[in-house]
């Protein structure tokens, strides 16, 4: 628990650091500061992006709402 507890203040800055440059580089990516709300539709394209209904067994794109 010591362990952990040591590592969390660093383990935060980490994500927030990740967080900020993912942020910036797909703003440049977008040329859009707003991408998040903007590029919903051009973000997550990829063909692999999909899943399979259960029921159905029918591939499905994700979507993002």
């Amino acid at each position: 628990m010591k362990i952990a507890q040591a590592f969390h203040p660093l383990l935060s800055s980490f994500e927030v650091i990740l967080r900020n440059q993912l942020h910036y580089a797909l703003a440049r990516h977008f040329s859009d500061g707003n991408w998040i709300i903007n590029q919903k539709s051009g973000l997550m394209v990829a063909s692999s992006l999909t899943y399979t209904n259960k029921r159905t067994k029918k591939k499905l794109p994700m979507t993002i709402s």
